[in-house]
């Protein structure tokens, strides 16, 4: 693998997996806001890539209500319209309101003890990501993760939330919420990562565990199939890796690469039809030891050949097709 630094004058956030892997352009509109009140400095703005040109980035003052803290997932049809979007919190719909039954996502202890019972928005990037349902073309699942407290914060837990888009007149209503899919698995905050299925369908689930290992979970017809946790063949995580880094799986679905600065990067083959991952390649770009906090992620080039990862305010490129 051949790799390039690039030094920037800025600070590159690269968002990885605010929606699943699609051909289509369910990803297209994603949405931000710090509040929504009208207030410089807190304005509510969006990216629409179904615009071009310069125009793509929107303004969605006084029309976004909720506040987003890192959870961030937003769904549109075929066709780039948007359909809802989620904080972590609050479930809403196009018409920026929220749904019926849409909020209290990820109720718990951390809400009742530490944000007064009033969840506005909940922290924890690439924590939340949402799924069309195998079996109808006007459902989707929310895929989310409680932060629990005894103490201390952790997470141990990866839940959906159901939204159906043939109620409320097409504007959706949240029929199941907080359901348990895994729990009493010490998780890694950040790292959700989706793919679909070799069968174009059903969607593969991956998620680091606690000492080294990743979570599989396949979505199919049938609902939510834990295929157990398979060693990364890498050392133990350590003690900084979560929330630290991100992961994503490359456009053809064919590979699978996890970044931070402790574990530095893990390079995976994957393959779409077992959900196995395999033939690690592990590449250092930068060393960091705790307690220092360094923040990174990475994501793919539309080829699937170049890995970017972002270090702060460094770039890198990464060409996977190098032998080396």
């Amino acid at each position: 693998m051949r790799m390039k630094k690039v030094n920037l004058t800025i600070v590159v956030l690269l968002y990885a997996a605010i929606v699943s892997y699609s051909q289509s352009k369910e990803d297209y509109i994603w949405l931000f806001s710090n509040n929504s009140l009208v207030q410089e400095g807190k304005e509510a703005y969006g990216f629409n890539f179904n615009i071009k040109g310069s125009d793509f980035l929107q303004d969605y003052q006084s029309v976004v209500n909720i506040e987003f803290s890192g959870n961030n997932a937003s769904i549109c049809d075929k066709n780039g319209n948007l359909l809802f979007y989620t904080n972590g919190c609050h479930v809403v719909d196009s018409n920026h309101e929220i749904m019926p039954n849409g909020s209290g996502l990820n109720d718990g202890i951390w809400v009742e003890e530490f944000m007064q019972d009033t969840c506005g928005e909940y922290g924890g990037t690439q924590n939340v990501t949402i799924l069309n349902d195998p079996n109808s073309d006007l459902g989707y699942y929310i895929l989310h993760k409680s932060i629990e407290y005894d103490g201390s914060a952790f997470l141990n837990n990866i839940k959906y939330t159901f939204v159906d888009l043939e109620l409320n007149n097409g504007f959706g209503d949240v029929t199941e919420k907080n359901i348990k899919i895994i729990e009493d698995t010490e998780i890694l905050s950040s790292y959700l990562t989706c793919i679909k299925h070799s069968n174009s369908i059903d969607h593969w689930i991956i998620q680091p565990t606690y000492p080294d290992k990743f979570q599989t979970i396949l979505l199919d017809e049938q609902g939510f199939s834990n295929y157990g946790r398979q060693n990364s063949g890498a050392p133990e995580f350590q003690e900084f890796s979560s929330a630290s880094g991100t992961a994503s799986f490359s456009p053809d679905g064919d590979f699978y690469a996890f970044y931070n600065v402790y574990d530095n990067l893990l390079l995976y083959d994957f393959d779409r039809e077992t959900g196995l991952l395999s033939n690690l390649r592990q590449l250092e770009l930068a060393r960091v030891f705790p307690p220092n906090v360094v923040f990174s992620s990475v994501e793919w080039s539309p080829n699937s050949r170049f890995l970017y990862v972002a270090i702060q305010d460094e770039l890198w490129q990464v060409d996977t097709w190098e032998d080396d």
